[in-house]
Formats: C-alpha cells, structure tokens, sequence
C-alpha cells in the first residue's frame, strides 16, 4: 500500500489520533507512514482497512 493510499484510507476512519489509538501505536507512526517515511507493513495496512469507516452523516432514530 503506497503512503497516499494509506492516508486515504485513514480519512476515511478517522482522525490521525483515533486510528492510531484503536491500532495501539503513536499517532506519529500514522504521520511517518503517510508521509513516506517509514514502509507500510503488509499486516499495518490490513489492520488498517479492517476498521469500520466512519460515517458521513449520523443514523436517525427510528419512527421519530
């Protein structure tokens, strides 16, 4: 996974900080491989596509 596809991903779960707490690394390691500074593992991309995307807008109650 290249450093730009990575970022694209993570925008599409969260903030640098909220993917970097629910993965359990530093928020700068998200930073580093964004920037291309450190490779993006097989198994950091994985993990990272296996959080849920965030949601566009909020879900309405029901029969409100």
């Amino acid at each position: 996974m290249s450093s730009d596809a990575y970022k694209a991903e993570r925008e599409r779960r969260g903030t640098q900080a909220s993917v970097a707490a629910l993965l359990r690394v530093d928020p700068q390691t998200i930073s580093r491989r964004e920037r291309g500074e450190i490779p993006i593992t097989h198994e950091a991309g994985l993990a990272l596509l296996s959080l849920p995307k965030k949601r566009k807008r909020p879900l309405r109650p029901a029969n409100v």
